[in-house]
C-alpha cells in the first residue's frame, strides 16, 4: 500500500470536513490581502430597547399595556434598522410589579403578561387588542379580559403566542401606614422570550409599523386603575438587518 496515497486521501477528507464547518476560510494570498474574495462579511447585531417606569394598567382594553417591542426606527445607529425589513435574533424582558403601600393599594392583585407576534397590521388603526385573543372570564374581578381568561381559538391565526406568564400574585399593604412594607408587594422577573415565530419583521416605508411585529400585553383582575399595581419593564430586542 502506497503511504503517500493514503496520506493524500486523509488530507482531502479532512479538507472537506473543514470546509463543511468553515465554509469561508481565511485568505491564502497574504501578500495581496484579498479578504473580500475569501471571507464572509460579519452581520452586525443591533439592539432596540423599550422601557417604562411605573406604568398603570387594569382589566379592560382601555387600561391594558400594549407595547410594540420590535418597533425599531429607521436610521444608522446600532439601535435602528437600515431598511424596511429586519430579522429577529433575540428578545429579553426584565419587569417589576409593585402593588403599592397605604390605603390606595389593593389587598391582592393578579397580573398577567403576554408576549405575542401579531401577524396583521400593527399601525394605530390596526393596533392589536387583548380582546382579540382572549375570551371574557367571570373569574376576573372586573368580569372582563384579565388574568383568568382563556385564549379565543377563533383568532388563533392572527397571533403566535411566544410567552404567557400566567397569573402573578402580588399583595398590597391596604389600610396600613404609608411607611409600612410588605415583603410580597413586589414581584420581579427576567425572561428570555423564545422566538418560535416568523422572525422576518417588515415595516411600512419610513415608519415603525408593519406586519409580524412582536407585542407585549399586560392586564390584571382589577376593574379599576386607581388601586392597581405599577408595572416597570425593560425589553431588549436584538436583530440583524435583512
Amino acid at each position: 500500500m502506497n503511504p503517500n496515497a493514503s496520506r493524500r486521501r486523509r488530507k482531502a477528507r479532512n479538507s472537506q470536513r473543514n470546509l463543511r464547518f468553515r465554509p469561508y476560510p481565511k485568505p491564502r494570498n497574504r501578500v495581496l490581502g484579498d479578504v473580500a474574495s475569501f471571507s464572509r462579511p460579519r452581520e452586525e447585531i443591533k439592539q432596540f430597547t423599550v422601557s417604562a417606569f411605573n406604568t398603570t394598567y387594569y382589566s379592560s382594553n382601555a387600561g391594558m399595556i400594549v407595547v410594540d417591542l420590535s418597533a425599531a426606527t429607521q436610521g444608522v445607529s446600532g439601535a435602528q434598522r437600515a431598511g424596511d425589513h429586519l430579522f429577529a435574533t433575540g428578545l429579553r424582558l426584565t419587569y417589576s410589579i409593585f402593588n403599592g403601600i397605604g390605603t390606595t393599594a389593593n389587598g391582592s392583585t393578579y397580573t398577567r403578561i403576554f408576549v405575542m407576534q401579531y401577524l396583521g397590521d400593527s399601525s394605530v388603526v390596526g393596533r392589536p387588542q387583548i380582546s382579540d385573543f382572549l375570551q371574557i372570564s367571570n373569574a376576573n374581578t372586573g368580569n372582563t379580559y384579565g388574568t383568568f381568561s382563556s385564549f379565543d381559538i377563533d383568532y388563533d391565526r392572527q397571533y403566535i403566542k411566544l410567552w404567557d406568564s400566567g397569573p402573578l400574585l402580588t399583595y398590597g399593604t391596604n389600610a396600613m401606614a404609608t411607611t409600612a412594607d410588605c415583603q410580597n408587594n413586589h414581584y420581579r422577573g427576567f425572561k428570555r422570550i423564545p422566538l418560535r415565530c416568523d422572525r422576518n419583521i417588515a415595516f411600512y416605508t419610513g415608519s415603525t409599523a408593519g406586519p409580524n411585529h412582536i407585542f407585549m400585553f399586560v392586564t390584571s383582575d382589577s376593574p379599576t386603575i386607581a388601586t392597581n399595581p405599577a408595572f416597570t419593564y425593560n425589553a431588549e430586542f436584538r436583530f440583524t438587518d435583512a
